[in-house]
This record gives C-alpha cells, sequence and structure tokens, in this order.
C-alpha cells in the first residue's frame, strides 16, 4: 500500500496559472496497458498563488501491479463560469516515471514498506 501526500511547492508556477480559479490534483493508477486501476482526486482549491492540498491516498495493488503500474499525479484548474477544466502540469512515477528521480522515489516507496518516503518532484507541463 502506496500512501501519497501532497504540499506546497516552491515558487515555480506562475499565479496567473494558480489565481485564475479553483485547482485540484487527479490522481490515477494506470496499469501496463493503460487501464485505469485506481483514481482519486482532491478537493477544489481556491484561487491562490500557494494551494495547499494536505491530502494523503493510499492506493491499494497487488504485488504484480507495482512493477507493471504508473501513477500519474495531474494539477488542474477549474476556471470560469461553467468550471472549464484545464490541466496545469502532470508527473508520473512507476513504469512510466516522468523522470529518474521519480523512478527512483517509486522504487522507494516499494521497498520501504511502511515508511513514509517524501521528495519533491517537479510538475511537466502539459503535452
Amino acid at each position: 500500500m502506496s500512501r501519497l501526500r501532497f504540499f506546497p511547492a516552491p515558487k515555480q508556477v506562475t499565479c496567473e496559472r494558480l489565481c485564475s480559479g479553483y485547482t485540484f490534483i487527479k490522481i490515477v493508477a494506470l496499469g501496463e496497458f493503460g487501464n485505469e486501476l485506481w483514481r482519486q482526486k482532491t478537493e477544489l482549491v481556491k484561487g491562490t498563488s500557494e494551494p495547499q492540498y494536505d491530502h494523503s491516498a493510499s492506493i491499494q495493488l497487488h504485488r504484480p501491479d507495482l512493477d507493471v503500474c504508473t501513477v500519474r499525479i495531474e494539477v488542474w484548474s477549474s476556471v470560469g463560469v461553467l468550471r472549464r477544466r484545464q490541466l496545469l502540469g502532470w508527473l508520473a512515477l512507476g513504469l512510466n516515471s516522468s523522470s529518474p528521480d521519480a523512478q527512483e522515489h517509486w522504487e522507494q516507496m516499494i521497498q520501504g514498506t511502511g515508511i513514509t518516503v517524501t521528495k519533491w518532484h517537479p510538475v511537466h507541463p502539459p503535452e
């Protein structure tokens, strides 16, 4: 079982992108072939340059799935009267990690059962 917790990052995202509406984090665990194994999202945080989500997620996956799954973490904005959603950035841990550091973090989480592993990761811009 893995736990993810989100904290405000150092100021790397401009205020215009965050202050324009509400933001939330979406977490999706994907299987080897892109099939969705699990999903969760945080509450909406009102427009601020330093959103705090203080959200933890426990993902229960079978041991064989840990080696072939990807956990994708996306930051979304919900703007306007119709609450149009816009992807602000993302990162991935697991099989298709977005960086070597993210891959190392994933391996530490898997090996350290019951131990909290905390690391900062840059959020990649939308593709």
